[in-house]
């Protein structure tokens, strides 16, 4: 009996270089190997004798969503500290954080990746206290991610890390997770320096060096707020976006969480180093954070992703 299992009739978005929308098309793919063996206008029945076959009449067709930032661990703390803004929001939120279990993070990584998948959400980019166990539970899930350990330096900061690992113990991790995970084709490793408000300007180019070396990317939040620039150019002389480049992070595969706060320069220098952001509308509404600048980002060439952060439902992209 053939392995082919075919959705027929529906209405298929390929998402291939001329954004196609085949009417009443199919996609087929192969169940012993999940590889996607057919897409193209709907196939006559007799010809595939022994394949099954799935009746997509009304339905659309279409390759898996991207959350492409959030923290799947919190899920359990959604809706814990409202009508602050984001300061307020952190200080409220970080120590509560530092009471989770490991199960507790476990049940929260859980609830998101089922919120996702419900939603249509196959793929997300996630920086929270990832270890083996967790990237296990998203392997169970039949899903894919991009996991960063966060990292908190050990520099001057407002606020403490959520979790008993150091900075320079989480880039450790980082790497040691990287190599127990290498070519596997859903679990990927970044690293994940939380913001440069809490890591060190040294402890941050320590991140680009080892991301150069290993070719891992990175992901970070960068200009999510004005009082973040604000403070970035008082301590630094600089914004975070610049603060972040000058320290080698643009040389490096780059995903910036939110960037709401950019300079036009800013946007053009993460246009040539081919960086991604991810804007998180929810969430930025939610704390009162701001609006990323889409069209500015679109028109230079940024590439846009969607997240739902921490204090959004994963199920906020449907």
């Amino acid at each position: 009996m053939s392995s082919e299992i075919r959705f027929v009739g529906g209405d298929v978005i390929t998402q291939d270089a001329d954004r196609r929308v085949l009417r009443g098309g199919e996609v087929a793919f192969d169940s012993a190997t999940g590889r996607i063996t057919y897409v193209g206008p709907a196939r006559p029945d007799g010809a595939l004798a022994g394949a099954t076959r799935i009746d997509a009449t009304g339905r659309v067709v279409m390759p898996g969503l991207v959350n492409a930032h959030t923290h799947s661990g919190m899920a359990a703390l959604r809706g814990y500290g409202e009508d602050m803004d984001l300061q307020s929001w952190l200080a409220a939120v970080w120590p509560f954080e530092g009471l989770l279990t490991a199960e507790d993070i476990r049940f929260s990584l859980q609830l998101a990746m089922a919120e996702m998948l419900a939603t249509g959400t196959t793929t997300f980019a996630d920086m929270f206290l990832w270890d083996a166990a967790l990237l296990a539970e998203v392997a169970a899930a039949g899903m894919r991610v991009l996991a960063a350990p966060a990292m908190f330096g050990e520099g001057p900061s407002a606020y403490t890390a959520a979790g008993a690992a150091t900075g320079a113990e989480t880039l450790e991790i980082t790497e040691r997770l990287a190599a127990e995970f290498a070519g596997d084709d859903r679990i990927r490793i970044a690293f994940g320096p939380h913001a440069p408000y809490t890591c060190a300007p040294e402890f941050l180019g320590e991140v680009a060096a080892r991301a150069k070396r290993t070719g891992l990317p990175v992901q970070i939040h960068l200009s999510e707020s004005a009082f973040e620039v604000a403070e970035s150019r008082r301590q630094h002389g600089t914004t975070p976006i610049a603060l972040a480049a000058s320290l080698g992070l643009t040389d490096v595969p780059l995903l910036v969480a939110h960037g709401n706060h950019p300079t036009d320069e800013e946007i053009a220098l993460l246009a040539d180093a081919d960086a991604a952001v991810s804007h998180n509308p929810v969430s930025n509404l939610k704390l009162g954070a701001g609006i990323a600048p889409i069209r500015r980002y679109r028109d230079a060439g940024v590439t846009l992703g969607l997240g739902t952060d921490s204090v959004a439902s994963n199920n906020d992209l449907d």
